[in-house]
């Protein structure tokens, strides 16, 4: 497991560099703006907490004191069971953040938030499901107070809104 989380982290620290290096300067449009932080300032400082964070990861894991071997031993495969289990949940809620990005750029921002609100929390209780409503609309203006109203900033509209 430890050498798993390892190699995640570093994976990670990869993905963000490359995302702050080259990703973020190459797409992000050049916007005349009134102050130095511009439009890369919150990606760019999102990527830099990303690969700290990574880094330190990458550190506790190395610098641990253990030896380096597998946590779940040679013969315990209920942990194993239960790891792979994780890994797969995991993967789950991956693709379903993949699928809501791909579906800001199609469906808008407003539109793709709310189905995946909605999806991502199916499994709560069915009393939770009226204050996860109050909290997406609560959320919902809110962002769009902060950024349209606020930033001046336009969110992506897609075919809905």
């Amino acid at each position: 497991m430890k050498k798993r989380d390892t190699m995640f982290s570093a994976l990670i620290f990869v993905f963000a560099a490359v995302c702050f290096f080259y990703v973020i300067p190459a797409y992000t449009p050049s916007v005349e703006v009134r102050h130095d932080l511009g439009p890369e300032m919150f990606p760019k400082l999102t990527m830099a907490m990303l690969m700290i964070c990574s880094l330190a990861l990458v550190a506790i894991n190395l610098f641990s004191g253990s030896s380096g071997k597998n946590d779940e031993g040679a013969g315990d495969e209920a942990a194993a069971r239960e790891s792979n289990l994780q890994l797969a949940a995991w993967c789950k809620s991956f693709i379903a953040v993949l699928f809501y990005i791909l579906g800001v750029s199609f469906v808008g921002f407003y539109s793709s938030t709310f189905v995946f609100t909605a999806v991502y929390f199916r499994r709560l209780e069915r009393k939770a499901y009226a204050a996860v409503l109050v909290t997406n609309l609560a959320l919902f203006a809110l962002i769009w107070f902060g950024f349209e109203k606020l930033m001046k900033v336009a969110l992506p509209a897609g075919l809905l809104f």
